[in-house]
């Protein structure tokens, strides 16, 4: 029995109803799913690299609850993902509700459905070319590009944390996300013909872009992952942009503690004028960070103030430490290799079992540090201050010990510094060792008893070096041009780590300014994978000091 007109056009009715509903309801969803992007987004801009170093709480704005930014990282970006499959299974919803009205439906009532954009480009009246394509557009930057682009940056915010397996969480959110857009939104977006061709070639090129920058590009650097799976691709697009710091920890000139003095101390210094005991009392009151074996690789700590801070087993390889204040600070175990501790105060500091291969430490006051089995290959001490500090069973190989100064604490620094680290070093053992030790710079000379100093650069003529030439024949300033062992010594340590590789690169380029180049040289001529993995603008260095080397 034919359909009449108005059976038809109450049928149509409902099919509309049942469409506009479905429809309002998915644009609730849609502006929930934004709302939440938005949120997510802002809290990843607003994240520090203070904030992961110290670990501290994110506070969610409006809402003033403070979340640990670990467990943050770990279950926004889920969170958000499980939001973007509600808002696809609802489109997926409303495509087949729209799907059955009618190919032919009166102009009358397509303009009658909702205005949700989706819905109109669906089966909304026929727009303009600009029009639609700017439906279009929204939609699909809105649904398909910006939640796999959040995603993304907060895997890459979270980067300079160096946790394998977070990283390793976001990157299934990012692929979990792209596998949800092939499984759910072409058959919610349903365009046919050439343009649905065309979108599929365009969809299969981003998606792999996308995938490939997640998988080998936002990375932890030399983590797991990279050193296993990231070696199959060439380059990393973040540190050809953004120079490799978005990797690492910027942290320079920064005042790292876990808490601050409280005002009310300091203005009550203030108050009696005993501004001179302020600094001491301030120091007092800090609550240092607990660093023990953190990942802070490459991380720039230059002219930092790490009062009180924990960096035991801390691995600080190619960090920049430079005039940082380390006085008394606890880095037994520390890996330093390649690191910049240049002019940073480290008296009274406990650097036992520290590995530096490759260190720079020059000009670094080092006075009643103890190095006790330090491992100082191919570091670079030259005109440190090593005043009563310890360095017994130390590897002192190919170091450079020219115009070290192992000159005592005069009165007045042992009472300076005294009061600083009794300020500094929370109170217990560790503050009785480290005020021992700068005691011992003081009152007693240095000890040098090294377990190994071949290919070592120092002045045989000052005393506390006087029993090496015994074992180890000095070399001069010359060394690298004349010595062939100190260049073997040199080359085998690099080729040892990338770290000390890095290290002892920076000073080939340094010491090719004064007219010696044969170490850029020997290093390049090396066939090993730790020099094949230096940074390319540091082999460019490195080549552009090595082009003296043949000359007489």
């Amino acid at each position: 029995m034919a359909e009449s007109t108005k059976e038809r056009e109450e049928r149509l009715e409902k099919l509309l109803e049942a469409v506009n509903d479905a429809s309002r309801n998915v644009r609730a969803a849609f502006l929930t799913f934004l709302v939440a992007g938005l949120y997510f987004a802002i809290l990843i801009g607003s994240t520090t690299d203070e904030q992961l170093l110290k670990e501290s709480g994110i506070v969610l704005p409006l809402l003033s609850v403070e979340l640990p930014i670990v467990g943050f990282y770990i279950i926004a970006p889920w969170l958000f993902w499980l939001l973007h499959l509600n808002l696809l299974l609802l489109l997926r919803l409303l495509a087949g509700k729209i799907d059955r009205l009618p190919m032919r439906l009166p102009e009358t009532f397509r303009h009658r459905l909702h205005t949700f954009p989706f819905t109109q480009l669906r089966a909304g009246p026929r727009q303009a070319g600009a029009a639609r394509f700017l439906l279009w557009a929204m939609a699909w930057i809105s649904i398909v590009a910006l939640p796999v682009i959040v995603l993304m940056w907060a895997q890459a915010r979270f980067l300079a944390y160096h946790g394998d397996w977070i990283t390793f969480f976001h990157q299934l959110a990012v692929l979990a996300d792209l596998a949800l857009l092939w499984l759910l939104w072409p058959r919610a977006a349903a365009s046919k013909g050439l343009v649905k061709a065309l979108g599929y070639a365009v969809s299969i090129v981003l998606s792999l872009l996308l995938a490939a920058f997640s998988l080998f590009d936002a990375v932890v650097p030399e983590g797991p992952w990279e050193n296993n799976v990231g070696r199959l691709y060439p380059g990393n697009l973040l540190e050809k942009v953004f120079g490799g710091r978005v990797r690492y920890l910027d942290l320079a000139e920064k005042t790292l503690v876990l808490e601050e003095a409280p005002p009310e101390i300091l203005a009550a210094y203030i108050a009696s004028k005993r501004d001179g005991e302020m600094k001491a009392a301030r120091l007092g009151h800090t609550r240092g960070l607990d660093l023990h074996d953190r990942d802070l690789r490459n991380a720039d700590l230059s002219v930092a103030r790490l009062d009180k801070a924990d960096l035991r087993e801390a691995r600080l390889q190619g960090a920049n430490l430079g005039l940082a204040k380390l006085q008394g600070a606890d880095l037994r175990g520390a890996k330093l290799q390649g690191a910049n501790l240049s002019g940073a105060e480290l008296q009274g500091a406990a650097l036992f079992d520290a590995e530096l291969q490759g260190a720079v430490l020059s000009g670094a006051k080092l006075q009643g540090a103890d190095l006790f089995n330090a491992k100082l290959q191919g570091a670079d001490l030259s005109g440190a201050s090593l005043g009563g500090a310890r360095l017994f069973n130390v590897d002192l190989r190919a170091a450079n010990l020219r115009d070290v100064n192992f000159n005592k604490l005069t009165t007045d620094e042992w009472k300076k510094l005294k009061d600083e680290i009794a300020a500094a070093v929370p109170a217990g053992v560790k503050r009785k060792r480290a005020l021992k030790r700068i005691g011992t710079a003081m009152k007693t000379e240095t000890t040098i008893v090294p377990l190994r100093a071949e290919g070592a650069i120092y002045d045989p003529r000052v005393p506390e070096l006087a029993d090496l030439p015994k074992q180890w024949p000095p070399l001069d300033r010359g060394a690298y041009r004349l010595s062939e062992l100190r260049l073997g010594i040199l080359t085998g340590i690099a080729c040892d780590g990338g770290y000390a590789a890095a290290g002892i690169a920076r000073r080939a380029i340094e010491i090719a300014l004064f007219d010696d180049p044969h170490l850029a040289g020997a290093l390049l001529e090396q066939e090993c994978q730790a020099i094949r993995a230096l940074p390319e603008d540091l082999k460019a260095k490195l080549r552009e000091a090595a082009e003296g080397a043949d000359k007489p």
